[in-house]
């Protein structure tokens, strides 16, 4: 496949995230955000979506009230493209980081960390990101984020 293929391949793909065609799965997020989505897809690319929409379950809508709507984008673009090029932010780094190990996508979670590992994204926002880790994620030796923070930071 040719450099333009792929990238039209990710651009029909980038089209799908969250478009009402075709989809035939409903994902609600924390503040009841409505994501369409194609079960096919998602169940492809992570186990956890493979498990629950698999194993006999016929709804055609799914909850979880603890992730919310960014990291859910952050999430579905990386599944449907492979990439998180327009929706991870600052803002929603942390989340992300726990919605991807939420979903088990450990190719996102090292993303993510390395994102962070990044001197300039260190540098420039370590207090305000070390302060929502410490929010959202439990604070153990092992927290594969936090490490990454205090790493960038004073290294």
């Amino acid at each position: 496949m040719t450099k333009s293929e792929m990238k039209k391949l990710e651009q029909d793909m980038r089209g799908l995230i969250n478009n009402p065609k075709y989809s035939d799965v409903e994902i609600l997020c924390e503040g009841e955000k409505k994501f369409y989505a194609h079960r096919a897809i998602l169940g492809t690319r992570s186990n956890v979506f493979h498990d629950l929409l698999y194993n006999g379950m016929k709804e055609t809508q799914i909850s979880f009230p603890k992730i919310n709507s960014s990291a859910m984008e952050v999430v579905l673009e990386f599944i449907y493209t492979g990439s998180v090029k327009e929706s991870l932010t600052k803002d929603n780094i942390v989340e992300a980081f726990y919605a991807a190990d939420f979903f088990q996508l450990s190719v996102l979670q090292d993303f993510i960390t390395q994102t962070i590992k990044n001197a300039n994204f260190a540098e420039n926002y370590s207090p305000e990101l070390l302060s929502k880790v410490s929010e959202k994620l439990s604070l153990t030796e092992d927290n594969i984020l936090l490490n990454s923070f205090v790493e960038a930071a004073f290294h």
